[in-house]
């Protein structure tokens, strides 16, 4: 059936429901991948093709947008649902992960956002590409070309956008006849062999492997391999993604099933499955599993959590409740930029969302008064309010001490470094000066020496939010 079909193709509309499943999939084992050698065979069998396979089938949906006029058109449902969902991921992870300051960029997609990116690009290219004699093979080129470069990478998602360009227009090419061929049975056998011996290759090799190669991400010098190394390497691992993909194209179900109509909306899915695994983590889900469940045990209850996920991101009802922010109307769209610039403007006044009321001290700012009793190095004293000080360190302080002038009372340090915190303790302070070792407590166990040292900013507090205190000094 053709893309521009009036008529839905469940097939299509099947792809894409369990290419999701996949992506559900993967994302949800990925944080103990590293832990249990089957589980990351599993990881490494999933991103083989499921993200090569949605790149094919979008392209195969792509004619239409072949045209100037529509390519433009994929600004709209393309740019407008990334930008506003990489900043919704910038507060969430601030919230969850107790960033010191909100912080995104829009030119490096968050995780998996960076589709998003690529397919704009790919459809916006699409009326140069066609015009071309060899799309495919210059694409081709061009993909095994972009990892001689460390420069393309992860901004604007440049890399993957070559690397699975070929891929794309590989998809473009395709009719619905060829798409027919692949269900004959002759075909769906092969396929089922291919897919057997790509997992039985996963499983015996993924365990040991570095295999951050199959991401399309980063250049070839940084797996210490040769440019002709990683040359080969990519078209070995091209050439094995587009026969696994093919393979499992070849196998979906061709009638309409129970899921069929969930394939409709799996742009909510993907959208918003990672703001659940993100909870998760955050709420130490992860680490119960690893500590109370068996590895087995542990990959069912993910694998069921996953499929529940999908299924209820997948409904009707999520999707007329995110809807505005999704597939915004014109008039949706101007509101929700609205909302988000009021969101975006109030935590750029607090400077943080998540420490309201801290203040960030610069280094010649002297208070008009200050306690008598403490003695400042160069004239230099700042209050702790409530909400805290935060004070920004000139360079990586990597001292073992803190020598702290403060006010008696209890304080509280959160330590942080490239925004990130990295460990939260107390002080009790009876006057100056005070030694403090620095952090002690991470999630309630001893931070590595790697993890104590190298922070650049410093949140100090009082322990009883009611009160104020005073900063004599700070020395590395």
């Amino acid at each position: 059936m053709r893309p521009d079909s009036a008529e839905r193709d469940p097939y299509l509309d099947n792809t894409r429901f369990l290419l999701m499943l996949l992506v559900v999939v993967g994302h949800a084992i990925e944080p103990l991948q590293g832990r249990y050698g089957f589980i990351k065979s599993i990881y490494f069998f999933i991103y083989l093709f499921h993200m090569y396979a949605f790149t094919l089938v979008s392209g195969y949906l792509s004619r239409p947008t072949a045209e100037r006029a529509a390519a433009r058109r994929q600004l709209t449902r393309l740019l407008v649902p990334y930008l506003l969902f990489e900043v919704a991921y910038g507060v969430l992870l601030h919230l969850l992960q107790g960033t010191l300051e909100l912080s995104f960029t829009l030119t490096s997609p968050h995780k998996h956002l960076w589709f998003l990116v690529s397919l704009l690009t790919w459809r916006i290219l699409l009326p140069w590409a066609t015009a071309l004699r060899y799309p495919i093979a210059i694409a081709v080129v061009a993909a095994l070309a972009g990892g001689l470069s460390k420069d393309i990478g992860v901004p604007l998602s440049l890399s993957r956008t070559l690397v699975f360009f070929p891929i794309f227009l590989v998809g473009y090419r395709l009719e619905a006849r060829h798409f027919a061929r692949l269900g004959r049975t002759d075909a769906r056998l092969v396929a089922a062999l291919v897919l057997i011996i790509a997992a039985i290759v996963a499983a015996v090799w993924a365990p040991g492997l570095k295999y951050d190669f199959i991401f399309g991400k980063h250049a070839y010098r940084s797996f210490g391999w040769t440019d002709a190394t990683g040359i080969g390497v990519r078209a070995l691992q091209l050439s094995a993604t587009l026969l696994c993909t093919l393979a499992f194209l070849s196998l979906v179900p061709r009638r309409r099933l129970w899921f069929s109509d969930l394939g409709k909306r799996t742009i909510y899915s993907y959208l918003l499955h990672q703001a659940a695994i993100r909870i998760g983590i955050t709420l130490g889900l992860y680490g119960w599993l690893y500590e109370t469940m068996p590895g087995w045990a542990t990959l069912a209850l993910l694998l069921i959590a996953s499929a529940v996920l999908h299924l209820l991101l997948s409904t009707r009802l999520v999707a007329w409740l995110t809807g505005p922010l999704v597939e915004p109307s014109p008039r949706q769209l101007v509101v929700v930029l609205a909302a988000a610039g009021l969101v975006l403007a109030f935590s750029s006044g607090l400077r943080s969302l998540n420490h309201v009321g801290a203040r960030f001290a610069a280094a010649s700012e002297v208070p008009r008064s200050a306690p008598q009793d403490l003695h400042c190095d160069a004239n230099r004293c700042l209050p702790v309010r409530a909400g805290g000080l935060v004070l920004r360190l000139e360079r990586r302080w990597r001292s073992a001490r803190l020598d702290l002038g403060l006010t008696p009372g209890d304080y509280e340090i959160v330590f942080f470094r490239n925004n990130r915190r990295q460990g939260t303790t107390r002080v009790r302070s009876g006057g100056l000066p005070v030694e403090h070792e620095e952090a002690r407590v991470v999630h309630g166990r001893t931070p590595g020496r790697a993890v104590r040292r190298g922070y650049d900013a410093l949140l100090l507090r009082p322990a009883d939010r009611h009160t104020e205190g005073w900063l004599a000094f700070l020395g590395p």
